[in-house]
């Protein structure tokens, strides 16, 4: 396992939202978990140089430098079976994909995508709010496209024009 602060940028990268902010205790559980679980991380039999981070509380981000070994079907199913583990072993969602978070004054708020419709009506969001675009996929777009306005993200399809 290298930091995650080492990772190439263009390392593949997964990223699995909390519903709830993850208190310390747990992000640390999570922490000591995924060194285990990323020291024998393989891939058809490759290691996989690998990397875990938390973010803002609330994203767990999964990130393999491909230069070493592919992330192939088998290698990414071990990590979905890893993160359910994550979600039963600390009683938390990390694999609800009907949910989206945005910023708003300094804090991580989630929401149904259902709601955001009525979230803009009441002006709670706006076009210009910083929603997080999970779907990216390197390390490197988590500085240059993971926080977008909402008008520019795929959330937008959830909103009328």
């Amino acid at each position: 396992m290298i930091s995650f602060e080492n990772i190439s940028p263009s390392s593949r990268i997964w990223i699995y939202q909390s519903l709830t902010a993850l208190n310390p205790d747990i992000a640390e559980g999570i922490k000591k978990r995924a060194r285990l679980f990323l020291a024998e991380w393989t891939s058809h039999g490759h290691q996989m140089d690998a990397a875990l981070e938390i973010f803002h509380e609330r994203f767990v981000v999964l990130a393999v430098d491909e230069k070493s070994a592919s992330a192939s079907g088998c290698g990414i199913d071990k990590s979905v079976r890893f993160i359910q583990e994550i979600e039963k072993e600390f009683g938390i969602s990390l694999l609800d994909r009907m949910h989206a978070a945005w910023e708003e004054n300094g804090s991580v708020k989630t929401a149904r995508l259902a709601e955001f419709q009525s979230l803009l009506d009441s002006n709670q969001l706006t076009k210009n709010t910083l929603v997080f675009n999970n779907l990216i996929e390197t390390k490197g777009q988590l500085q240059t496209s993971w926080r977008i306005p909402l008008s520019d993200s795929w959330h937008a399809r959830f909103i009328k024009a």
